[in-house]
């Protein structure tokens, strides 16, 4: 994980990069002669010569996806540099042009493996990617949420320290009934840690605790994605207290097909127009495009293209010409890339404010590169399903 600028002398040109997978964050405002770049937007507001406006597409983007889809900000002007991607500006430049040097792939399975097989692979590749983020100077703990993707990590990351110091953040369920009940993780979270002999810590959110924070988060945040994220301000902090490093399971569902109740909703789709119409129907988390009238007031809806996300959700797959749209595994393959390159950017980019607010740096086994490129291979190939002649059908 990186974002870094350089700059070259004898070129006279600065570059900026950012990491792979979007873990650590780079802004950056070029007004045709200055170029403002840093890891929040705070410090190019703070430059005597930006003008703080708002952009309107953005606003128009998060209300539709609750998250951005392109690299546009809330704040006019102020771009974030895209994952994999480079920028290079000298004193010549007019524009920015982003070089992108890296992508997700899921298009081309490794269809010669067996289940078997892949599944000893992804073992011994998960358990080399939790050993090299355990690598620390300084105490490293876990985030325990009682789930599968940091319950795994856990387990691993136990086997490397005596006393694995780990953290769940769970809520007061007292006035709770039906399936909210469910919402509170604390009971597995205790159970992994006993089991794995870990130095357990909970905090339990009440009613009032997103109003206390609200203020803070939107200072760190800035421009806000993927939903509450209270929690992670929480946790992060609790955290803090024991560790300096703490790891996270970020990835997991992206990677290795976690959320099947989104995927479903395509598997019928006979064409890429019937895939887009289908997902983007789903896609629109807070307000669809036709109620938007209804919810801005007629100054900013004047100011508005209502087909705008549309065309920036169908960009997100239309980058990738590699992509097909002729079976549900490939629709499931082109899902998986959608969500990584969009949901799961979103939820890194919170992870890291909220923890570094805090004094925290995060750290997410799932997105070791060995482990990333293994996963692409291996993601929903329709040999992979398929038990050998020694295997158990389930």
């Amino acid at each position: 994980m990186f974002a870094v600028g350089a700059w070259n002398k004898e070129e006279k040109t600065i570059y900026l990069s950012r990491d792979r997978y979007g873990i650590k964050p780079l802004y950056y405002w070029f007004s045709g002669k200055t170029l403002v770049f840093a890891s929040e937007v705070k410090a190019i507001l703070a430059h005597p010569d930006f003008s703080l406006k708002l952009n309107f597409s953005a606003l128009n983007e998060y209300f539709s996806f609750q998250n951005m889809f392109s690299y546009n900000t809330l704040f006019e002007g102020v771009i974030m540099l895209p994952p994999a991607n480079t920028v290079k500006v000298s004193s010549t430049s007019t524009f920015v042009k982003h070089y992108s040097w890296w992508d997700y792939d899921y298009s081309n399975p490794d269809e010669t493996m067996s289940f078997e097989e892949a599944k000893i692979e992804t073992e011994r590749l998960f358990k080399n990617a939790v050993a090299k983020q355990m690598i620390s100077d300084v105490p490293v703990g876990s985030y325990l949420s009682g789930g599968m993707d940091s319950g795994s990590i856990t387990a691993l990351a136990s086997r490397h320290v005596d006393r694995l110091s780990t953290f769940t953040c769970g809520f007061d369920m007292s006035e709770v009934t039906g399936v909210e009940a469910n919402y509170d993780e604390r009971r597995d979270a205790e159970l992994m840690a006993n089991y794995f002999k870990t130095e357990h810590y909970e905090q339990v959110l009440n009613a009032g605790d997103i109003k206390w924070s609200l203020p803070k988060l939107v200072y760190h945040l800035e421009d806000l994605r993927v939903g509450m994220s209270y929690p992670n301000y929480y946790i992060s902090r609790l955290a803090s207290k024991f560790v300096k490093v703490c790891l996270q399971g970020t990835g997991g569902d992206e990677l290795f097909g976690g959320y099947p109740w989104r995927y479903y909703r395509i598997f019928k789709s006979v064409s890429q127009r019937e895939y887009f119409d289908l997902y983007y129907q789903f896609w629109q988390r807070l307000v669809s495009d036709h109620q938007k009238k209804d919810l801005f007031n007629p100054n900013v809806y004047s100011k508005i293209n209502t087909e705008e996300p549309r065309e920036i959700f169908e960009r997100v797959f239309t980058f990738n010409k590699k992509l097909n749209y002729e079976s549900p595994e490939q629709h499931i393959n082109n899902s998986l890339y959608f969500e990584s390159k969009t949901f799961l950017p979103g939820l890194l980019l919170v992870g890291d404010k909220l923890s570094m607010a805090n004094g925290l740096e995060e750290r997410f086994p799932f997105m070791d590169n060995d482990l990333v490129n293994f996963a692409q291979k291996n993601s929903c190939s329709p040999q992979i399903g398929k038990p050998g002649a020694n295997e158990e059908t389930r």
